[in-house]
């Protein structure tokens, strides 16, 4: 550890000279100063240290080259004042001199052979010395500071005494409450050192809102460094710079010995203070800086509007004599107060907390954000005017014409057409890269964290970069060019039209069979989001730019990757985690450690370091005791933990980097059983049912998803007591914003590597770039808990299957499968698992979806099952979804319109505001939506040719259609685990369209989402009837059906509760016959439990539905009905629907039974329930929330309304 005494440089007047005569003195300064600590002689002697505006007096002095020899150097004194080159005297002993003579300093120890080994051994012995003494005096620093927070004085071994209110004030500023603020109570947060760039003329300017108090450029400026809080290390060290009269770039050490905090506080003539403002001294208020003294503080007043503020000036009036050119000088402090702190017109934003009066420390790795000053231009269009400007990066091309109004809302009408053409053409991005201050031994790095596609870079006319590959991120070192002289550069990005590069790229391969489901198949030949090709969901629009952040970054040391393998014990009681650090940077230090450290909240739970090995790797094992176990939601909490790596030599910290894990175990359960091979999800020993569903990219133009509407999105899922989202393989590997709102709300991730619907060449380079992006996209989220399964790819093997494609499972050969003409099995069983298992082999990796042990994908005893019998297929009845599902169902859906309210943002014409028209085909891309939304209306409902009506009637059916499936299929969780889940395709869109999303892009909810919510609540009740399908008997009623009813439940206990079921007439209302009350019932946890069953006469009775309730412990939890099937037999007149608003909620009542009553979805309103089936006598509330006093009620309505 090396800690410098303060010296003291006046502005220069030759660079060079300066720089080296401050490498002089600081050299020297290190080997003899009076109380300096030396752990290192050897350290000291490679340091390197630049202070390019130093000037020292007229001298010549020998100064050690990079190579160990000599070089002389004369600097002359001139400029203004008095020139010194410390205001301590020098050390003169004849153990300074070199072989060569002439000037004294650590690096002339080379200068001699044999001098120098004799210099080099009693510098040793002296640095032995000090370091002893060194360290005395600093432990008895420490207990002084521990005693001052009890108010005690303490003693110095000189003599000197110490007391609490005469504390450095850098290292403990006061509150004005008294409390003080000591550097190991700040938050980690403020020890992410936040580094302002050095400025050609520095000028700093104090401004009150309008007025300004001071304006100058002849400001001292100090660096004060000290090593990362702690009690054993107290002493910081002091330049002092200025006043600036000279054009300059101070360059602050880089070695790492003192690549420390370094702070920097501005202090500024008293003459500069303009006379608009009263400065007043705060009489019986001070604080001691041991290097500089005791501090003066200020209060100042606004003589225009007679506000005050005080204690955040400070001034030393009788300095050090090491800092005797600040007498009388003022610093301001930088936050918590009115006023504004300008450097070079820069705005300074003040680091957190009091230390150093706010003002931001530089730091080892400074981030330059190039978000902003870029523009964009078609790139064959020469014109004058063809440059554009570009609100911000990330963005698309598409949305950048829209923000210049050179292109029409796509979403709009048939504007997805007038559209096509931007993804056929070429588009050019530019911006301009001032030149950055970079640190010897520091590197200057471009990233780039997504290129969306084709991108060529290139960086003062230079190629720096080609990517083809829109979900891998890349980092380019430019350090040369940057220095290669020039102040600024300009950064250009030309994107080819991918979709043109697809067809080229396809014809380079003939020989490969290009099929797929949804788009043009040469896509497959691209590693770009799929869904840009069209689907039966999604626009055509091939997007191009920068659609991931691009920032510089500078740094000597860097921790490039942290990892965090968990384990348990076997009653969860300890956790270990096993961290991971991958450094860049290493080679040029000889020490090197890492400190790991858990933090639950802002309480460090445990930490521990090692030295960082010569391939750039550290380990750390951290041990937690009871643990806060992550767990989805429903079932327990959603703890995390910060897992954090600071990267550190000698004390001092050089880089830190940290991930935020929860504490869990998750198992995919595959056992042989009586029903063929389970498939279920197990977290920390607890079986999960996942119900849930699929995601789709949530817009065309990705860059407008910002963080708060992810965060919309899937706290949608909560309420509606949803466990799981599908990632699907379709789109983007999603947004950082995705996964930590997952994690925060305990929603499981099932994550699809992106594959959608094809056969996927291998050829060399695409394997090359697909595991390149496997590798960084895993890495990239595999810390967060929420994430629970990789799965290969979406439906590639059933396009296998549908083209018969060779897949021989059997075949375990490797290299045979990329001789055959499904070679994307080698993508799938071989390349992702490995990548899988040697980043994340804590999570379960599955070869595609769906999938199952090599069987045909619709098997339904094994792996996971798209069901699209209903709808696609053989357009099965909806009545007996739970019938035609597998062991995990990951896909199954029904179309259904979006609200009226979706429907006008796109229609432009309201002539055309009807079922069939246009645009409303236009904006429905599924493959032969008119039919079967057709089919599945006339077989269950009688049909509407409102707009209005037609909307609520497929809306119904989709709601009937998803309450049928996942009703009995959580019913087969509790039957050995038959059906281990069921997600829902899907549960958003990516533009305004018909679809088969519960939530549609502006986020209305739709009926399902309710119905999903009900069946899927921690305790629901289920009831229904056997079915009977009319369209085969000819609408030939059944004499009687068997009823069963039932109670599932995800409690982890078994509970107790009553069941009732009525038998009410749909015609009247009232009850045909007794209803049946079971009390006292055992409920099985997280299981299925059996209550009833019975007969339906058809021949004596009316039809009539079946009410079922539930309560615990004298609360109603759970209702369920069940009614004669199809409904478009029954009537529905004379219905008598009651809903009076009180307040905040809606209470409905009605005479005789209503089906699906739904309520509004008014923007801003967000409602407890909707889609609800009401019976006689069970009057239900609805809570409102975002309804304003004075708004109109929510329009409702339900099926048969006409009919009233």
């Amino acid at each position: 550890m090396v800690t410098l005494p303060p010296l003291t440089f006046h502005a220069p007047t030759d660079r060079a000279t300066a720089s080296a005569a401050a490498t002089h003195i600081i050299a020297s300064r290190l080997a003899f100063a009076s109380g300096q600590m030396v752990d290192s002689i050897a350290g000291v002697a490679r340091m390197r240290i630049i202070v390019s505006t130093a000037f020292v007096p007229e001298s010549t002095t020998t100064l050690p080259s990079t190579s160990g020899s000599s070089t002389s150097t004369t600097s002359t004194a001139s400029g203004f004042g008095a020139s010194t080159t410390s205001n301590a005297p020098l050390p003169t002993d004849t153990n300074t001199s070199n072989g060569g003579g002439g000037g004294s300093n650590v690096g002339a120890i080379a200068g001699g052979a044999v001098g120098g080994l004799a210099v080099l051994g009693v510098l040793i012995f002296a640095a032995w010395w000090l370091y002893i003494r060194k360290r005395k005096e600093t432990n008895k620093r420490a207990e002084l500071y521990e005693k001052s927070v009890q108010g005690e004085p303490g003693e110095l071994d000189s003599g000197q005494r110490m007391f609490p209110q005469e504390m450095h004030s850098e290292s403990q500023q006061e509150l004005d409450s008294g409390q003080r603020v000591f550097p190991q109570e700040m938050d980690s947060e403020s020890q992410r050192r936040k580094q302002i760039a050095p400025y050609e003329l520095p000028a700093t300017l104090i401004k009150w809102g309008s007025a300004v108090v001071a304006d100058t450029k002849s400001s001292y400026w100090v660096l004060e460094t000290t090593h990362p809080p702690s009690t054993s290390t107290l002493t910081p060290m002091c330049f002092l710079t200025g006043p600036v009269v000279q054009p300059y770039n101070p360059t602050i050490p880089s070695h790492p010995l003192i690549n420390s905090v370094i702070y920097l506080a501005y202090y500024l003539p008293r003459n500069s203070i303009s006379d608009s403002f009263k400065l007043t001294q705060i009489p019986n208020k001070a604080s001691l800086c041991e290097w500089k003294g005791r501090a003066t503080y200020w209060q100042i007043t606004n003589k225009a509007t007679g506000d005050k503020v005080g204690n955040k000036i400070w001034s030393y009036e009788s300095p050090t004599p090491a800092f005797k050119d600040i007498k009388g000088y003022l610093s301001f402090y930088a936050n918590d107060v009115p006023w504004e702190c300008f450097v070079d017109d820069e705005k300074v934003t003040p680091q957190e907390g009091d230390f150093y009066g706010g003002w931001p420390p530089l730091e080892t790795l400074e981030v330059v954000d190039l978000s902003l000053g870029w523009s964009f231009k078609q790139t064959d269009d020469v014109g004058s005017n063809s440059w554009s400007p570009v609100r911000r990066i990330p963005s698309t091309v598409q949305q950048d014409l829209i923000d210049n109004k050179k292109l029409k809302d796509p979403f709009v009408g048939f504007n997805e057409i007038k559209a096509e053409w931007v993804g056929l053409k070429s588009w050019t991005y530019r911006t301009t890269i001032n030149r950055p201050h970079i640190p010897p031994g520091a590197k200057a790095v471009l990233v780039f964290e997504g290129l969306d596609t084709f991108a060529h870079v290139k960086l003062g006319g230079k190629s720096i970069l080609k990517s083809d590959n829109m979900f891998l991120p890349h980092r380019i070192e430019i350090t040369e060019i940057l220095q290669s002289g020039g102040s600024n550069w300009e950064l250009e990005i030309e994107f080819e039209s991918a979709f043109l590069k697809a067809r080229e790229i396809r014809d380079q391969h003939p020989n490969h069979k290009y099929i797929c489901f949804n788009g043009d198949s040469a896509r497959l030949a691209v590693r770009k989001a799929q869904y840009h090709w069209g689907w039966d969901w999604g626009p055509l629009l091939v997007c191009a730019g920068i659609w991931r952040p691009i920032r510089l970054e500078i740094y000597a040391v860097r921790i490039a990757d942290l990892r965090a393998d968990v384990e348990f014990s076997d009653d969860y009681g300890i956790a270990t985690i096993q961290a991971t650090a991958d450094i860049q940077g290493h080679e040029g230090c000889q020490i090197l450690d890492a400190k790991f450290t858990v933090r639950r909240g802002n309480q460090v739970l445990c930490s521990t370091e090692a030295e960082v090995s010569p391939d750039g790797k550290a380990f750390g094992k951290l041990q937690i005791q009871d643990p806060h176990l992550w767990m989805p939601n429903g079932y327990g909490g959603q703890t995390l933990y910060e897992v954090s790596v600071a990267v550190v030599n000698d004390g001092l910290t050089l880089h830190s980097e940290s991930r935020r894990i929860g504490l869990r175990k998750v198992e995919l359960v595959q056992e042989h059983d009586s029903h063929g091979k389970s498939f279920y999800f197990r977290i920390n020993g607890v079986d999960v049912f996942c119900g849930g569903s699929c995601w789709i990219p949530a817009d065309s133009f990705l860059t407008n998803v910002s963080p708060a509407r992810y965060r919309a999105w899937l706290e949608l899922m909560v309420p509606a007591n949803q466990k799981m989202i599908r990632v699907w393989g379709g789109g983007i590997y999603e947004d950082d914003a995705f996964y930590e709102a997952c994690d925060e709300l305990g929603i499981l991730v099932w994550q699809d590597f992106m594959f959608g619907c094809g056969n996927y060449p291998c050829f060399p380079a695409m394997l090359d770039s697909i595991e390149a992006e496997a590798v960084a996209n895993v890495r990239r989220i595999r810390h967060h808990p929420s994430l629970v399964i990789f799965a290969g790819n979406n439906e590639d093997y059933q396009v296998a299957e549908s083209a018969h494609l060779t897949y021989d499972y059997e075949d375990k050969d490797e290299q045979n499968w990329l001789r055959t003409d499904f070679p994307a099995r080698f993508i799938y069983e071989s390349l992702l698992p490995r990548v899988s298992v040697a980043e994340a082999p804590w999570i379960p990796y599955h070869p595609g979806s769906p999938w199952g042990d090599g069987k045909i994908s619709s098997d339904p005893t094994v792996g996971d099952m798209h069901q699209w019998n209903v709808w696609h297929g053989t357009q099965e009845k909806y009545q007996i979804f739970d019938s035609l599902g597998g062991r995990f169902n990951s896909e199954f859906g029904m179309e259904a319109f979006p609200h009226l309210a979706t429907i006008k943002s796109f229609v432009e014409n309201e002539a055309d505001l009807y079922p069939q028209s246009h645009v409303l085909d236009f904006h429905n891309k599924a493959d032969g939506h008119e039919r079967r939304i057709a089919t599945y209306l006339v077989e269950n409902v009688r049909t509407a040719t409102s707009l209005e009506a037609y909307i609520h009637l497929t809306q119904l059916i989709q709601c009937e259609a998803l309450m049928f499936g996942y009703r009995g299929w959580r019913k087969q969780w509790g039957e050995d685990r038959h059906c281990g889940g069921a997600l829902v395709w899907q549960l958003n869109d990516c533009w305004p369209v018909t679809s088969w999303s519960i939530v549609d892009y502006y986020l209305r909810r739709k009926p399902a989402y309710y119905a999903m919510a009900r069946v899927l609540a921690p305790v629901a009740i289920g009831v229904r009837r056997s079915h009977h399908d009319w369209s085969v008997t000819h609408a030939r009623e059944p004499q009687t059906q068997e009823w069963e009813l039932w109670v599932v439940s995800s409690k982890l206990n078994d509970i107790q509760a009553d069941v009732e079921v009525k038998f009410v007439s749909v015609e009247t209302g009232r009850e045909i016959k007794d209803k049946i009350v079971k009390t006292g019932i055992k409920i099985t946890a997280n299981g299925t439990t059996e209550v009833l069953k019975g007969l339906i006469d058809n021949v004596h009775q009316e039809p009539h539905i079946l009410a079922a309730r539930i309560w615990i412990d004298g609360e109603l939890v759970a209702r369920d009905t069940d009614w004669p099937q199809p409904l478009k037999y029954l009537g529905f007149p004379s219905r008598n629907v009651q809903v009076k608003v009180l307040d905040n909620e809606m209470h409905v009542s009605v005479e005789r039974p209503v089906k699906c009553l739904v309520f509004e979805e008014r923007e801003g309103c967000h409602l407890s329930d909707s889609a609800i089936d009401v019976v006689p006598g069970d009057d239900q509330i609805i809570r409102v929330r975002g309804l304003k006093p004075g708004d109109a009620p929510l329009n409702w309505t339900y099926l048969g309304a006409g009919e009233q």
